[in-house]
């Protein structure tokens, strides 16, 4: 569903853009046909590899959190909500390619060394940031120029 959230907050790109905000994607893993499909049809900005998980550290408060796989036993967990919103928008969500159990998260960056400006960490898996708040962090970071 990682997919998912891309999608949407790329979608935005222009609006982003304007707002002189530059996109980037991390991603835990370097599979090759993986990286290609996902840069083909999710996100064509700069991706990094994050071996380490530094990133997903610092989403999550210092340590890697796996989901629970259980909450795709229930029917109706939002989980399910998340996968069928992604399958109407044309997103692959049944990849089983990779680790797939570390979830996520997005960071909004203010100019230069002045930290976080918003964090969103992914706590069930399909969780996303509203892209609403997204935008808005953005204005507020670019504001604090």
């Amino acid at each position: 569903m990682c997919r998912g959230e891309a999608a949407r907050i790329y979608a935005q790109k222009n609006a982003f853009d304007a707002l002189g905000c530059k996109l980037v994607c991390v991603l835990k893993e370097g599979l090759p046909a993986e990286v290609a499909e996902f840069k083909d049809n999710y996100w064509r900005d700069e991706l990094y590899l994050d071996k380490e998980m530094g990133f997903f550290k610092a989403v999550a408060g210092g340590k890697v959190k796996k989901g629970n796989l259980s909450t795709f036993l229930n029917p109706f967990s939002t989980v399910w909500k998340r996968v069928t919103e992604a399958k109407e928008a044309g997103v692959q969500t049944q990849n089983l390619n990779g680790e797939g159990k570390i979830l996520g998260g997005l960071l909004v960056m203010r100019p230069g060394s002045r930290g976080v400006e918003y964090q969103f960490q992914e706590r069930n898996f399909g969780d996303s940031a509203p892209v609403e708040d997204v935008l808005k962090a953005v204005e507020a970071a670019a504001s604090a120029k």
